[in-house]
Order: C-alpha cells, then structure tokens, then sequence
C-alpha cells in the first residue's frame, strides 16, 4: 500500500513540474514574439552640447513604439552614455563635445507600422555647471523615413513626461504571488 502512495505522490510531482516547465515555455515564448527592434543614426552639430533628451510623441501607428534598450547610444565621441528613462522618454549626457554628436536612437517594434515624432532636447553648459535649451528639433517618422527637421522655438513642456517608469502593481502581485507559490510547493514536498 505503501509502496502506491509513493508512486502516485511522484506522479504528481512530474505533473506538477510538466505544468511548470510548459507554462514557464509559453510565456518566454508569448513575451519574445513580435518584438522587433530598430535604429536609427543621426548627427547633431551644436557645440558645447552637454546633455540631450529624446521624446516619443504623437504615437499614432497601427503598432506602439517605445525605446529599445539603450534607448540613445552608439556615441561618435567617448565620455557618453544614454539610459531609457520611461518607455517615451531616453536621455544621453556627456562631457562637452564641439565637434558633430554622432548617435543612434533605438526603438521598439515594426517600423513600417509606426507613426510618430521623435522630440530631441539638448543642452549646453553654461560654463557654470547650469544647463539651458540649447535647440529643439522635431523629426516625424511615417512608417518608412523621418522626414525634415523643424525646429521648435517654444515647446510645450507638457507633452514631455520624464517620469521614471515603475512597475505596474499587477506585475509585483503576479510574481510574489508566483514566488509564494513556488515556496509552498516546495515545503510541501519537502515534508
């Protein structure tokens, strides 16, 4: 009799552990799918730029874009480093550069399906450590180019939102609950 319960206790724990490995399979599987990721290069030509702030606006695609990791990088020059602050919103500074500020700027899915502005904010050193906007440039892209460059004198400070992104309360809530889960299993069979 004994003997049984054993065999039927190690068969649930094989079923058990085959719905973990299968559902562990499907989301990576869900989660890698339709991610693309695609760049592009431009130069800026202003000198003592220090700082530079790149914006998603007017996402109005059939497919959402977001910045890809690293957001802003590829620097023509050394002494630079870009970071995704939130999802629309990727920051790059550096030491003061005069000479053309080489980059790539990273972003997230099908480029033939996305519609959107690409806001680029930059800023020089005062010299007194201080930064002000230097130039505001606005490029559109349409689903296959970025069109011209126009240059936005005043802009709305509202349509920049640079916030940091924070994990949403159900992701924190679907893993410790996962993780509680996977603690009691384990102490279950432990005993």
């Amino acid at each position: 009799m004994r003997h049984r319960l054993l065999n039927k206790e190690y068969a649930m724990r094989i079923h058990t552990f085959s719905g973990l490995v299968i559902l562990l399979a499907f989301l990576i599987v869900v989660s890698s799918t339709n991610v693309h990721a695609w760049s592009f290069h431009n130069g800026y030509g202003v000198g003592d730029l220090t700082r530079i702030e790149g914006f998603i606006i007017d996402d109005i695609g059939s497919e959402h874009v977001d910045f890809a990791s690293p957001g802003v990088g590829n620097f023509g020059t050394t002494g630079w480093s870009g970071s995704i602050i939130n999802p629309d919103y990727a920051e790059a500074a550096g030491v003061p550069t005069s000479l053309t500020l080489e980059l790539d700027w990273s972003f997230t899915g099908n480029s033939a399906n996305q519609v959107f502005s690409l806001d680029v904010l930059m800023y020089k050193d005062t010299g007194s450590g201080e930064y002000f906007l230097g130039n505001v440039f606005r490029q559109t892209w349409n689903g296959s180019i970025f069109g011209s460059v126009s240059v936005i004198g005043n802009p709305d400070q509202g349509l920049y939102n640079r916030t940091a992104s924070v994990p949403e309360p159900s992701t924190l809530l679907l893993l410790g609950t996962g993780l509680i889960g996977l603690a009691g299993m384990r102490r279950k069979f432990r005993s």
